[in-house]
């Protein structure tokens, strides 16, 4: 399990930006770009959501692994 705040934190610095509350998400969506990741509007993420997002935003695998393992709860 991991934390939104780190998982916002992660996409932050990968230039995504913050677009649009929804009800049972937030939309993050990438500066000067079209791509979009939803993040539900929980305290704890699950790890495979955070793994396959990170993978979607361009995140190499060794790094993806470093952060989980930095971060999870």
């Amino acid at each position: 399990m991991i934390s939104k705040r780190h998982f916002v934190s992660k996409l932050k610095e990968l230039g995504y930006q913050f677009k649009e509350q929804l009800h049972y998400q937030e939309r993050y969506r990438k500066k000067g770009g079209t791509h979009i990741i939803h993040v539900p509007r929980k305290d704890i993420l699950d790890e495979a959501y955070v793994c396959s997002a990170l993978r979607q935003a361009g995140v190499p695998p060794k790094e993806i692994d470093a952060f989980v393992a930095e971060v999870k709860t």
